[in-house]
């Protein structure tokens, strides 16, 4: 995994899906924070409607869109990518990446926001792991 600091200086050809995914979250504090809040209910995301996250814990096998039994799929479309995109993850891949996205993006940030943003990311956590 590359860090936020890494990836969201590189050319869109050298992009993973999760990659752009997270660089078009982290454009707004308040869809960060919103993704963490819908993913503490085991819920996807989509930031757009060209690029978002879904956590298999909402489909069943009988789903058109089942994808397994755990983990996440994330999708990224054109305009947000040169071309369709998906990527699947692990729940700990997954959180590895909202993590260093927090880590990153709010190191310098006040300290209400900074504390607002790890409450709900330690919320994903315990959702993350009641779910395996």
């Amino acid at each position: 995994m590359r860090s936020y600091r890494v990836y969201s200086n590189l050319s869109e050809e050298r992009l993973q899906a999760i990659e752009k995914f997270m660089n078009r979250t982290m454009m707004s504090l308040k869809d960060f924070e919103r993704l963490l809040e819908t993913n503490v209910q085991l819920k996807g995301f989509g930031v757009s409607p060209y690029a978002c996250a879904e956590l298999a814990a909402e489909y069943t096998p009988d789903d058109e869109e089942y994808f397994g039994d755990s983990g996440v799929q994330v999708s990224v479309y054109p305009p947000e990518s040169l071309e369709e995109m998906h990527q699947w993850l692990t729940l700990d891949e997954y959180y590895a990446y909202l993590e260093d996205c927090a880590n990153c993006h709010f190191a310098n940030r006040p300290q209400e926001e900074k504390q607002r943003v790890y409450a709900k990311l330690a919320k994903v956590k315990e959702a993350f792991r009641h779910a395996k």
